[in-house]
């Protein structure tokens, strides 16, 4: 609960008014910049509060009025997904206290660890279809409760930067905002006086292909499609793969935000992929070490997880246990998905929008594509003899597992 002010002396006539109490979260350590912000004053014969003009209406492009002091600069880390958010995020929880000791607040307001999935989800809606298995999805809170407790931490923390991380955030794109979604999205922004997007990018090539090894191993609706229905369909919704439109989005609903993209092929190319981050958003000083969490699939691993999603596994073994022998089982990470046709077309198909972005942001998208094409022997999607027996064998209980 936000610390109450200590009771102040009754005003002189024409001064600001002290204002009502009120036990609506943040409020109480606020009052007096809402009170100036609205010219209220007071009248002692009459003990009168009187506002001197309404608020203007919410436009789409202007940030509405702030509910606290002007305080904290916001780094807001989008992703996206498959560039080693996952191992970013953990980082940042377990730098948390460094980052409190340089001024920065990794906030618990709005995260379900070790991201803020439950602060974009609240902006995206309210209301989700609970699955059966309530780990399936992220928990959804009401935007507004989720929006005081991080306003409150903020003013506790008193720390002049924030970091807010979740790659949900870059689905934030035109074709799928509503007005009131733009709407919450804009009061989150007000909270902060400056605003930097750090997005990290790589390749649509090895993009896809790490995301589909990911959903083949998906412990809530794991994909059954072959690779290629799986690039043919996200080619159908390729929004989110054009990166340049992401941050054209992001300027039109907030053009005080800087836009910066960061190169996934640049920051692992070390194996130093958090500290390049973290350097990145000018919080290196709180860096302590690497942390490699969800990493890719192996080529052998994916397809054999295909082979049980499909149902072709007769084992009565759970699927954590055969997942697990997958990864261990199918080390070999260099080899490919993508045979030689498949691969050309989707590097044809965003050849145009890479170059766009290289002359915006410095880099070139196609540097990791050739990296990509000389480390994975494109092999193809399809299960060879050599897969299936090793799954075999691990059904009939000839492996351990």
């Amino acid at each position: 609960a936000a610390v109450p002010l200590r009771p102040a002396a009754s005003p002189r006539r024409g001064e600001p008014a002290p204002g009502p109490r009120s036990s609506s979260p943040g409020a109480a350590h606020d009052t007096r910049r809402l009170l100036r912000r609205s010219a209220i004053t007071y009248t002692r014969k009459t003990h009168v509060i009187r506002h001197s003009a309404p608020r203007k209406p919410l436009e789409r492009h202007s940030l509405p009025a702030r509910t606290r002091s002007p305080m904290a600069n916001l780094i807001l880390h989008i992703g996206s997904h498959r560039t080693g958010t996952t191992s970013i995020q953990h980082a940042l929880c377990k730098s948390a206290a460094r980052l409190r000791g340089i001024g920065v607040l990794y906030p618990e307001a709005g995260r379900q660890s070790p991201a803020h999935h439950v602060l974009i989800h609240s902006i995206l809606r309210d209301h989700v279809k609970r699955p059966a298995n309530p780990k399936a999805f992220v928990e959804i809170k009401p935007f507004d409760e989720l929006y005081h407790q991080l306003a409150n931490e903020i003013a506790r923390s008193r720390c002049s930067t924030v970091v807010i991380s979740a790659e949900d955030f870059s689905n934030l794109v035109r074709a799928r905002v509503d007005q009131p979604v733009m709407d919450k999205a804009l009061r989150f922004l007000s909270l902060f006086d400056d605003i930097t997007v750090l997005y990290v990018l790589r390749h649509q090539v090895p993009f896809l292909e790490s995301l589909y090894r990911l959903l083949l191993r998906w412990p809530f609706g794991a994909t059954t499609v072959s690779f290629p229905d799986f690039v043919d369909d996200r080619l159908s919704k390729d929004t989110y793969l054009h990166y340049a439109r992401r941050g054209d989005f992001f300027h039109s609903i907030c053009p005080r935000a800087r836009f910066r993209y960061l190169s996934f092929a640049e920051a692992s190319k070390h194996g130093t992929l958090v500290r390049h981050f973290f350097e990145q958003a000018g919080i290196g000083a709180a860096y302590e070490n690497e942390v490699h969490v969800n990493e890719s699939t192996s080529r052998g691993g994916a397809l054999a997880m295909l082979m049980w999603n499909r149902g072709q596994v007769p084992c009565s073994r759970p699927r954590g246990e055969f997942v697990t022998w997958a990864l261990e089982a199918f080390p070999d990470r260099r080899e490919s998905l993508y045979d030689e046709a498949l691969l050309s077309r989707v590097a044809d198909r965003f050849a145009a929008s890479n170059a766009e972005l290289a002359a915006r942001c410095g880099f070139d998208l196609n540097d990791e594509l050739d990296t990509f094409r000389r480390k994975h022997a494109p092999r193809g999607w399809d299960v060879t003899a050599d897969i299936e027996e090793r799954v075999q064998a691990f059904a009939a209980g000839t492996v351990d597992g």
